[in-house]
Parts: structure tokens; C-alpha cells; sequence
């Protein structure tokens, strides 16, 4: 992880869980079943699942759902959502870290 991104490191403090990982996790402590959650966020329960394992992706506006649902802070989930996207995006460059800084300065100066 970049130095820079200390945001990023002050939320995965404790964790090193990824976004399906995150709610697996926050879905059993509230000790709620896959099918009930998937049906509440209209989605099968099958295809839950796979974003559980990190096998989908799940878009922005379920990303919001599921932090509601499950009692999560938005931005918190949020932003672990958005850092998988960046990681899968840049994980097998050999100037990921490079690029990554590069990105950020680019949104600080903005």
C-alpha cells in the first residue's frame, strides 16, 4: 500500500478484508441468511454469494444497498469497494504503486 494513502489505511486498520469478505462478515455477525439478503437487495441469492467470495463485482448502487442493509457506514464500504476496483484494475503492474500516486496527486489537485 502507498504511504499517501493513510485514509485507506486508517479503514483497513484492523482488516485486511476485502468488499465481500466486509459483508460476509458483517451479514453473519447481524446473523442474517445469504437467501434473506439477496432477496432484499433483488438479487439472487447465488449471485450474492459470488460477490461474498469476490468472485462479481457489485455496482455502486448495491454497494449502498448492502452498506443499508447490513448496517455498515456508506463511505466505509464505500471506499473498501472502490480500493478492490483499484486494486484489480492495476494488482499485476510492475508501476501500480507508481500509478496509483500519480492518481492521487491528480485527485488532490482537483
Amino acid at each position: 500500500m502507498c504511504p499517501e494513502l493513510t485514509t485507506f489505511d486508517n479503514i483497513r486498520a484492523n482488516s485486511n478484508m476485502k468488499f465481500g469478505e466486509t459483508i460476509r462478515q458483517k451479514r453473519l455477525d447481524n446473523k442474517l441468511l445469504l437467501k434473506h439478503v439477496a432477496e432484499t437487495l433483488e438479487l439472487d441469492a447465488a449471485h450474492l454469494s459470488r460477490i461474498e467470495n469476490n468472485e462479481r463485482k457489485a455496482n455502486r448502487s448495491q454497494v449502498v444497498k448492502i452498506a443499508n442493509l447490513l448496517k455498515i457506514e456508506q463511505e466505509y464500504l464505500i471506499t473498501i469497494w472502490l480500493a478492490d476496483k483499484l486494486c484489480n484494475v492495476v494488482k499485476d503492474d510492475q508501476t501500480a504503486e507508481a500509478a496509483l500516486k500519480l492518481a492521487l496527486k491528480s485527485i488532490r489537485e482537483k
